[in-house]
């Protein structure tokens, strides 16, 4: 009995890994000639070029820098002398205000690309059931690529940007707990906005 339950796992093993093979295969694993394609529709800069002025006209920060915007603004209403008291929590609150825009810049202009490229492969999919040559896994396997690419290089532009404001709070001897947070929400954010593009996808 048990060696068949070891035979029957070792089985449910094989395909799952085969399958997953077969997935990253046919969906996942970086295309060369897909790559070429999407950089000549929408451009390199497209996927890999983020400027840091680029913010909303009225920018917001993002909530776990917004609140610790809030507190420390609290704390000197409360108390008139905490800036003297506190200038280490000053000098965090003026990195923290520094590196804000950063985020929330990086954030928009990737929010407005995934927006884009979800147009474009509804606009695709669209065209290519009308005339009659929709290649659905085709067209899944080329837009999924591109959201690749594109988080690639968001990826790398916001670590770089969250290394950096780390590096100038040790450097100031300062906390450094908001750097696990605004990680935390930043992987929280690009799992809900992944939610949400296959919801209208499927829509």
């Amino acid at each position: 009995m048990r060696k068949k339950y070891l035979s029957s796992l070792v089985i449910t093993v094989v395909i799952l890994a085969a399958a997953g093979l077969w997935g990253y295969n046919s969906f996942l694993k970086p295309n060369l000639e897909i790559q070429k394609q999407l950089t000549n529709e929408f451009g390199n800069e497209f996927f890999n070029s983020f400027d840091d002025a680029k913010t909303a006209e009225t920018p917001t920060t993002t909530s776990v820098l917004h609140e610790l915007e809030q507190n420390a603004a609290a704390q000197m209403q409360v108390n008139p002398g905490y800036d003297n008291i506190s200038s280490a929590q000053t000098t965090e609150q003026a990195i923290i205000q520094k590196y804000a825009p950063k985020f929330q810049g990086l954030e928009n202009q990737a929010l407005g690309r995934l927006d884009v490229l979800f147009a474009a492969g509804l606009r695709e999919y669209t065209q290519q059931k009308k005339s009659g040559t929709l290649k659905a896994s085709e067209l899944a396997r080329k837009y999924i690529q591109a959201g690749h690419m594109l988080e690639a290089n968001v990826d790398s532009q916001f670590y770089s940007s969250l290394n950096a404001m780390e590096a100038e709070l040790i450097a100031n001897n300062l906390p450094t707990a908001v750097i696990a947070d605004i990680k935390k929400e930043y992987v929280k954010a690009k799992s809900s906005k992944r939610a949400e593009l296959l919801a209208k996808a499927y829509q």
